[in-house]
């Protein structure tokens, strides 16, 4: 909650916790170890619509932490789902962070708006969506399993589950963008997205 709540783009409950609920725990936190996620922060002016400016305080975040707590309730929403545990590989995207690569970064906006673009898209489960919802899309035809959370109605994170047994699919794509090769990405909306 520390480093969803007060994210940019989320709803009023997401800014409500993050003054409330993580003020509190800062409050509190009499080893210091809560501390540790808010070093190194800087203030910064951000440009927002509508409002024509908003002043935040930027943080690094601890990925590994964070990625770690998002697998699990990814493995936790797949149980939930399937009443089975996941066997294989699982691939995230946090559409809330900025990355450094920019490869990474251009790809989590074609994840974006790969998900956008969706036809078929599923229902919204979770018991309470203003705080967190999700929706498992259908396995595609490699039998990759697309799972997209929503914590606050504005941090997104976009999931791939590759059971075992499957072969791993090859994008030409995919193999041009990692040898550094200039590339597109092309949607039928008309959105480019340009690598390298």
């Amino acid at each position: 909650m520390m480093t969803l709540a007060g994210i940019i783009g989320n709803n009023v409950i997401g800014y409500f916790h993050n003054l409330t609920k993580v003020r509190r725990a800062l409050d509190r936190n009499q080893s210091g170890a809560l501390t540790q996620l808010f070093k190194d922060t800087r203030n910064e002016t951000v440009n927002t619509r509508p409002s024509p400016t908003v002043e935040v305080i930027v943080t690094p975040v601890d990925y590994r932490r964070l990625q770690s707590c998002i697998e699990l309730i990814a493995y936790g929403l797949y149980y939930h789902k399937f009443q089975k545990r996941f066997e294989g590989e699982i691939r995230i995207v946090m559409d809330f962070l900025k990355y450094n690569n920019e490869v990474t970064e251009q790809f989590k906006l074609v994840c974006r708006k790969r998900f956008e673009l969706e036809a078929a898209k599923p229902l919204v489960a979770g018991a309470n969506p203003e705080i967190f919802k999700f929706q498992f899309f259908e396995p595609d035809e490699w039998g990759l399993i697309a799972l997209r959370i929503k914590f606050y109605e504005g941090a997104s994170v976009y999931i791939c589950f590759l059971p075992s047994g499957l072969q791993r699919p090859y994008f030409l794509g995919a193999g041009l963008i990692n040898a550094g090769i200039k590339s597109f990405v092309n949607f039928p909306d008309g959105s480019i997205f340009e690598f390298n």
